[in-house]
């Protein structure tokens, strides 16, 4: 053996250097020779360890316990912080469904609206405007087209009339019930407009009494009306029209976002009617969600992909706040919840009843 290996402070060189495993080796022959040395005066006994081999590591320690017990768990403070974290995303999202509602819906009627008027004027203009339920190329209108223009000086209202009765319709502008005729035409032309959310554009309808002026504009040119009966849910129906036209409003009636009933305003066509077209499409071809005070299901599908959207920002930022800070966190994790919280504010009105 050579005398160097027993000197703890003269270690073995090796040319170019040792690799790891290699001087980890060199310190334990070095310490175990020189505590053999220590004890036995100088004179080594017994084997030397003199490979990285020849070490055993301690058996693994076997747990019994079922995986649901031995999973990692929370302490109390990373408890605390989730929760507090998880109420607090909930808040975030509640203020932004309320903005979308209270503010946010009446910015994008306006919005929807400015654009639709230009759109429309245009197609007066160039005589392309729709004149009954299918466009040129014999296909049904999409919902949201723009159909007409309806003025009820009495309300101070001015809006555009899309086509469609459905939740999703009615956010941008009152809509025109796809089964009957357009304004203007033989026969009666209804109308669903919002009461209080999307500009709430027939919120001041029930206040029309009888002789009120309503003008409508389509493709066919200009028609007046005249109110002839304000009626609610259990009021007796109006005659049958046999000849001439007809329009009626309907929007929800009672306290603004919990309706009791709905309003019909009823309104005589003044003059001859237009060129009706042969309809394509009656009442029974209409959804479920294009009846009065019903909602729109085709948005869960939305709402629940924004729903797992939002576990997952949860997640990332319960991270964020552990690793990251808390500061950092809520500068950049509060837009982002409150952006989510107005989509998905979108699609829960969507949901909720078309007249409100």
């Amino acid at each position: 053996m050579n005398p160097s290996d027993l000197n703890p402070r003269t270690p073995t060189r090796r040319p170019g250097g040792a690799r790891w495993h290699e001087r980890v080796a060199d310190s334990l022959r070095l310490r175990f020779a020189a505590s053999r040395s220590g004890s036995t005066g100088g004179r080594s006994s017994g084997s030397v360890i003199t490979s990285i081999d020849q070490i055993t590591p301690p058996p693994l320690a076997h747990d019994s316990r079922p995986a649901s017990q031995s999973l990692p768990k929370l302490d109390e403070s990373a408890r605390l912080s989730l929760g507090g974290l998880a109420l607090l995303t909930l808040g975030v999202l509640i203020i932004g469904f309320l903005l979308q509602i209270v503010l946010i819906s009446g910015v994008y009627f306006i919005k929807q609206q400015q654009v639709m008027h230009d759109d429309f004027r245009y197609q007066l203009a160039n005589a392309s405007a729709p004149v009954g339920q299918v466009t040129q190329g014999d296909k049904l209108l999409a919902q949201g087209t723009p159909v007409a223009m309806l003025s009820i000086p009495k309300i101070n209202l001015d809006v555009i009339v899309v086509e469609g009765t459905t939740s999703n319709a009615l956010t941008s502008g009152p809509g025109h019930r796809r089964d009957t005729p357009l304004p203007g035409q033989e026969g009666t032309s209804v109308i669903y407009g919002r009461q209080t959310t999307y500009g709430g554009p027939f919120q001041q309808i029930s206040a029309l009494k009888k002789g009120d002026k309503i003008t409508t504009i389509t493709g066919q040119g200009t028609s007046a009306y005249v109110v002839t009966d304000v009626r609610y849910t259990g009021d007796p129906l109006p005659p049958e029209l046999t000849t001439g036209g007809r329009l009626t409003l309907v929007s929800a009636s009672g306290f603004p976002l919990i309706p009791q009933s709905v309003v019909r305003v009823d309104a005589t066509l003044s003059g001859e009617t237009k060129d009706t077209p042969v309809q394509m499409f009656s009442y029974e071809s209409l959804a479920e969600a294009e009846l009065p005070l019903m909602g729109d299901p085709a948005a869960w599908a939305v709402l629940a992909l924004e729903f797992v959207c939002l576990g997952f920002i949860m997640v990332v930022l319960w991270f964020s706040y552990r690793f990251w800070g808390p500061m950092q966190t809520w500068v950049v994790g509060v837009p982002v919840v409150l952006a989510l919280g107005i989509a998905t504010g979108f699609q829960l009105t969507y949901l909720l009843p078309n007249l409100i």
